[in-house]
């Protein structure tokens, strides 16, 4: 497929993935869809994916996306750290770094790499859970999601736009269909703006699983022997 064909054949819109409207009254993922809990939306989003991976052919066990407890408390870390000055007393360091502070920064992956103590994590991990550290992976932060769409849809905004902007094999994409846990956060830094965007901050960790085709934009790519 073409770039343009591939797009298209992913997200036929800017915010809908293909068949993602049946997965979800398959699913029905929320108790009441105009208010769905967060632990409803975080399950939601480990369906979403999965279905986003099968339409490439990723259906095996260990191609399943996995929901990480620190990944969503350093999504959250990282956007409290970016948009509020909640950590900045207690946590005083570069502005602007990765690490932070971030008020006035322009670096969009600001508070990535910030953890806070043991101590101060406790409450956001369930009893019990160990302290989250640093591992290896990646983030993503996305834009497009808007303040105002249906949870069902709002993570898939920030996909398909990025999508549309770098194709399959973009550097933003592919831990969308190859990394084993994730963890997401969505913030809303205007809330009486009802038209306002929620940027996604998206944190990946685990296995990076080879990816099963070859790009063809490389010279030794034969797509005809590639493929699950």
């Amino acid at each position: 497929m073409s770039h343009d064909e591939f797009v298209q054949a992913i997200c036929p819109s800017v915010d809908r993935v293909r068949g993602i409207r049946e997965v979800f009254y398959q699913h029905q993922p929320f108790a009441d869809n105009a208010n769905p809990t967060k632990a409803e939306v975080d399950e939601w989003h480990r369906i979403a994916i999965n279905h986003l991976r099968s339409l490439i052919g990723y259906t095996s066990e260990d191609r399943q996306v996995k929901k990480d407890h620190c990944m969503f408390a350093r999504a959250l870390w990282g956007d409290e750290r970016k948009f509020t000055t909640a950590w900045d007393a207690e946590y005083p360091g570069t502005n602007g770094s990765a690490e932070g502070p971030c008020q006035g920064s322009m670096n969009a992956h600001c508070g990535a790499s910030f953890i806070p103590s043991l101590e101060d994590q406790a409450p956001y991990l369930p009893e019990g859970h160990p302290g989250c550290s640093a591992e290896p992976g990646s983030e993503g932060v996305f834009s497009g999601p808007k303040s105002n769409i249906p949870w069902a849809l709002k993570w898939s905004r920030g996909l398909c736009n990025t999508l549309m902007a770098e194709g399959f094999w973009g550097g933003h994409v592919q831990p969308w269909f190859h990394r084993e846990k994730f963890g997401l956060s969505f913030w809303d830094p205007n809330p009486e703006n009802n038209n306002n965007n929620s940027p996604l901050r998206a944190k990946w960790s685990g296995n990076a699983m080879p990816n099963l085709y070859c790009n063809p934009a490389e010279p030794d790519c034969d797509p005809e022997t590639t493929g699950p």
